[in-house]
């Protein structure tokens, strides 16, 4: 396991892919000024996320918490349309952090391009498989059928993901390969967008789709649908524990950067800590960011379904890093053969 520490240089290789940026569907957000008189006082980074969704929680909680600006940490914010979008823009330098997924580092370096976690933020998949009524009806399904049943129903579906490559479409890839499925013969996967998601499933351009809540809960609202499986309540026990969420950034950054990184995370420690004791006041926190996007009520009752997704401490463990590889390579082959030491760090 690599430690980073202040001041200290990462002994990771700091080959960095020059893709170009996307920030597609949000746009740069004015960055939070930090405290003159905290450890990171006169730092800053720049954070690029998808479109609201709860598995950025603790992010959201830190923003409006002021729990960054505490330290002195300045922080600048993009939206993406995408989780893809929002790694295209760190591997190709355009901000410091992304607030993603650890199949994002797998992918990205599958495919020679460097980039590591430095913090963990949940342990369970951060998406929603949504399934029309009326496929779940003419399957003979209910919503106590078995998970399992639920995904070979996906067998001939047109379904949503949010881009190539995402983990929208790594995830409906990997649970159709577990349940004996072809992803690319048994059914039609589609990248719509995150942001297009709800309109596809409204217009039945597509039949099914994997998305974060509330979004997912949005989409299967407005397209007579249901969330057939919500994998951050634990509902599918073969993705239950393995890394999930993460924050990423590259090993160059984390050798430049390391004082701040580590005031990012323990910003995001406190947001998670804050979610356990006082999940009121972290709904009340985080709300600034979907007010607006989704109705308050949804927006409650998916905070208070999924707090238990996120984890207690942000520090990275092999075991956990080892079971998100294999379910990844289950759609990426050369996953397998990357090297968990040069995957993540811990800012500690």
């Amino acid at each position: 396991m690599k430690k980073l520490t202040i001041g200290g240089t990462v002994a990771v290789a700091t080959t960095v892919l020059l893709a170009s940026a996307c920030t597609s569907g949000g746009g740069s957000r004015e960055a939070d000024a930090g405290d003159a008189s905290g450890p990171c006082a006169g730092m800053s980074v720049a954070v690029a996320q998808a479109n609201p969704g709860y598995p950025r929680l603790p992010v959201y909680v830190a923003r409006y918490g002021d729990l960054f600006a505490d330290s002195g940490l300045s922080v600048s914010f993009s939206e993406t349309d995408a989780g893809g979008d929002a790694a295209a823009a760190l591997v190709g330098g355009s901000v410091d952090i992304t607030a993603g997924t650890f199949g994002d580092v797998l992918l990205a370096q599958s495919t020679g391009s460097d980039m590591v976690s430095f913090a963990a933020t949940g342990y369970e998949e951060i998406s929603n498989l949504v399934i029309k009524k009326s496929v779940m009806d003419r399957a003979g399904l209910t919503e106590e059928s078995s998970p399992e049943d639920k995904i070979k129903a996906l067998r001939g579906l047109n379904i949503g993901v949010t881009s190539p490559g995402s983990s929208t479409d790594v995830l409906v890839r990997g649970i159709m390969k577990q349940q004996g499925l072809d992803p690319d013969a048994d059914a039609n996967i589609i990248p719509v967008g995150a942001s297009a998601m709800a309109a596809a499933f409204s217009r039945n351009q597509i039949d099914a789709l994997a998305l974060s809540s509330p979004s997912a809960n949005a989409a299967a609202n407005a397209g007579d649908g249901v969330v057939a499986i919500n994998f951050a309540a634990g509902q599918y026990p073969p993705l239950s524990g393995p890394l999930s969420m993460v924050m990423n950034t590259t090993p160059e950054i984390a050798s430049n950067k390391a004082a701040e990184l580590k005031c990012f995370a323990d910003g995001v420690q406190r947001a998670m800590k804050l979610m356990r004791e006082d999940p009121a006041k972290a709904k009340e926190l985080a709300w600034e960011e979907f007010d607006g996007v989704v109705d308050r009520g949804e927006f409650d009752a998916t905070i208070d379904a999924n707090l238990a997704a996120f984890a207690e401490t942000t520090e990275i463990d092999e075991k956990t890093v080892q079971a998100r590889k294999d379910f990844v390579a289950l759609t990426v082959p050369a996953v397998a053969n990357l090297d968990n030491t040069k995957l993540f760090l811990n800012t500690d």
